[in-house]
């Protein structure tokens, strides 16, 4: 994946020469706290094409996934240890009351008694806090795995960043190396077939005998070969 979107953003206009690495200012004063910044010491083009491959790959994507699902475990590990509160309330008041009268007859003499109904709501508010005990150290050994797988998942990350950082500046460095290499190559290959053409000469003079051609055409056949690969 790395190696093919780096061809594919290098395949247009030629290279005369690598690219130059600007070392930032910093390096040069001695005894200074140097601070690794790849970003600032990569060629722009490099630095861009690693971007684009860490942004398409999908293994740094499920690693990030995992990180965060270790995180949160470890997390609502550490929670277990806190205590627990509770909180409810209630509340009352007088919603409707009755009244009713009725005669009540006492000896023959018709008293009227009155009589009331109501309904009311109470108000009330109850507090409660749990602690789980940590017994035979469970709750610390689970936290302390959850914390250690989250570290682990962590550190998967990176790894696959930097997997992905060095394999695209690999390919990187070696096609720039290649075109840098090709008008060499492509001097030399120009040179052996002035040095073919000038054995001609001698051997149709006879100066040279005709073995020498044959020495001189295997050596342009091997410069053209080294040409075409670069």
């Amino acid at each position: 994946m790395a190696v093919a979107l780096l061809l594919a953003g290098c395949a247009h206009g030629p290279v005369d020469k690598a690219p130059e690495v600007t070392l930032p200012a910093a390096w040069s004063q001695a005894g200074g706290d140097v601070t690794p910044d790849w970003a600032g010491l990569l060629d722009p083009t490099l630095a861009a094409l690693q971007a684009r491959a860490l942004e398409a790959n999908r293994d740094i994507a499920l690693a990030a996934q995992r990180w965060k699902r270790a995180q949160l475990l470890a997390d609502q590990s550490a929670l277990r240890w806190t205590p627990n509160a509770s909180l409810s309330t209630n509340a009352s008041r007088p919603l409707e009351t009755k009244s009713s009268t009725r005669n009540v007859d006492i000896g023959g003499v018709t008293i009227p008694v009155t009589s009331s109904t109501g309904v009311t709501r109470s108000y009330g508010a109850n507090v409660g806090v749990g602690y789980e005990l940590d017994l035979w150290d469970r709750l610390a050994q689970t936290q302390a795995a959850q914390r250690a797988n989250a570290e682990a998942a962590r550190t998967d990350i990176a790894a696959a960043r930097l997997l992905i950082r060095s394999q695209v500046a690999e390919a990187y460095w070696t096609l720039a190396s290649l075109r840098a290499r090709q008008p060499l190559a492509d001097s030399q290959l120009a040179i052996t077939r002035e040095t073919l053409e000038l054995t001609r000469a001698r051997v149709r003079e006879g100066k040279l005998l005709p073995i020498e051609l044959d020495k001189i055409a295997a050596t342009v056949q091997a410069a053209r070969s080294a040409s075409g690969c670069l």
